[in-house]
């Protein structure tokens, strides 16, 4: 009996091996074709500066927009009339061609602020082509890259107030390259710092060193973004929240079963970013959870 349940047992084992290199075969393929098919999205020129307001502040920006239009149009209509009746009056009296006639221009209004709270709210994004709003549309880049914009948006109108972002990032950056190339412009070109949040989007391009061939461990990616968090830290201060979403690798358009390793493969990395969080020594750092679905 103990010698059937063995080999029951070994043969099962043995066709889950199979199974498994065969799903493994095929992701593998998957992950070649998609290499030598993939082409590179276009980068977005967009700004790096912005701010967002609430709904509430819009609408009163809009009214009060359109009342300033329709206070200059009518201003502009009395300029109008006032002209046509001192050219009427120049045409009774012949002396009045030398002279300039008076009128009264259209009164200037003062530029139209949205109302709402005095101080604003500040946050910084750092990070890859996820910051820099790779592939989005270049119609819209006028705004700014769409994850600060609408993640700031929501915030603005989460908090009722201002909220001003400024996005830094590196199309295809690691977090070697975005410590090295980006960290130092933090101050330089952020008016002396006074950020209250930094997003930190990192590990897609860490992780992607695997298929180059890098040998670049979880482990090795929690030693890097401990470096990252401290230099940010020294440039905006102990006080200032450092968040660190999870990749959103469950939302990619990748087939099965490549989906289900990258998503594995990526919660190893992401798991990294929970960890940093939870020393004492970084009790400013917030992860974003693991799952491949937690960072957007």
């Amino acid at each position: 009996m103990l010698y059937r349940t063995a080999r029951l047992a070994a043969r099962y084992s043995l066709r889950g091996t199979v199974g498994f290199a065969a799903v493994t075969s095929v992701a593998f393929g998957q992950a070649v074709i998609h290499e030598r098919s993939y082409v590179p999205l276009p980068v977005l020129q967009a700004p790096e500066f912005g701010s967002e307001f609430p709904e509430r502040v819009q609408r009163l920006a809009r009214e009060k927009r359109e009342a300033l239009r329709r206070r200059l149009h009518e201003k502009r209509e009395q300029a109008q009339e006032i002209l046509r009746r001192m050219r009427r009056k120049d045409t009774q009296h012949q002396r009045s061609q030398s002279q300039s006639p008076t009128t009264h221009g259209p009164s200037r209004g003062g530029g139209v602020t949205p109302a709402g709270s005095s101080s604003s709210y500040r946050v910084l994004f750092v990070g890859d082509s996820l910051v820099t709003g790779v592939g989005g549309a270049q119609d819209d880049a006028r705004e700014g890259p769409p994850l600060p914009r609408r993640v700031c948006r929501a915030l603005a109108e989460r908090l009722d107030s201002q909220v001003e972002w400024r996005a830094l990032g590196l199309a295809g950056g690691d977090l070697r390259a975005i410590r090295k190339n980006l960290v130092p412009e933090i101050l330089p070109g952020g008016g002396g710092g006074g950020f209250d949040v930094v997003v930190v989007m990192c590990g897609l391009n860490d992780f992607k060193s695997l298929a180059r061939g890098e040998l670049r461990t979880p482990w090795s990616f929690k030693d890097d973004l401990a470096l990252l968090i401290d230099d940010i830290r020294s440039q905006v201060g102990p006080d200032c929240r450092i968040i660190l979403p999870a990749l959103p690798i469950a939302l990619a358009s990748f087939h099965e079963p490549l989906k289900s390793y990258i998503v594995l493969i990526a919660n190893q990395w992401d798991k990294q970013k929970l960890r940093l969080a939870s020393l004492s020594s970084y009790k400013g750092a917030g992860g974003g959870g693991g799952g491949g679905g937690g960072g957007g």
